[in-house]
């Protein structure tokens, strides 16, 4: 059986070096961010015109600070790292677009099967911006496509 898009809300954060969190972004998890989604790791639509574009934060990330994603689940459900698709643009400073990932997120572990509904469940450890660079969250055109974990 193929995993499905999970329904919910998408956070994306940044955190200060002392822990405080500001959203930068949200957007519905099956929406236009996740581009028909990625049944069992396969993104449904490759091409770029079908990807949202994602706007600049206002908010300057400093070396030391971190993007965090976030799903908040509309019904109890795991997730699945191996099928899910994050390509998130960061803007960073004098390097232009790079693109976070499900890797590059640290997002190594399933959520357990059964995790409540309405409640932020955090994707991965999170990016931190290496020191000596300044950068912000989003600036092209990204997918993030989370999926439940039906085998």
């Amino acid at each position: 059986m193929a995993s499905v898009t999970e329904p919910g809300i998408l956070r994306v954060y940044a955190v200060s070096p002392t822990g405080q969190r500001f959203q930068t972004h949200m957007f519905q998890n099956g929406g236009a961010i996740s581009a028909g989604g990625s049944p069992d790791g396969v993104l449904a639509n490759v091409t770029e015109d079908k990807h949202m574009f994602i706007p600049k934060s206002a908010l300057k990330l400093y070396g030391g600070w971190k993007v965090v994603l976030t799903l908040e689940m509309a019904a109890a459900d795991g997730l699945s790292y191996a099928d899910s698709r994050i390509q998130l643009p960061i803007t960073v400073k004098g390097e232009g677009v790079q693109w976070l990932t499900v890797a590059k997120l640290a997002w190594t572990v399933d959520i357990a099967a059964a995790t409540a509904a309405d409640i932020e469940v955090q994707l991965g450890k999170g990016y931190e911006i290496p020191l000596g660079k300044v950068a912000k969250i989003g600036g092209a055109k990204g997918v993030i496509s989370i999926e439940d974990d039906t085998a």
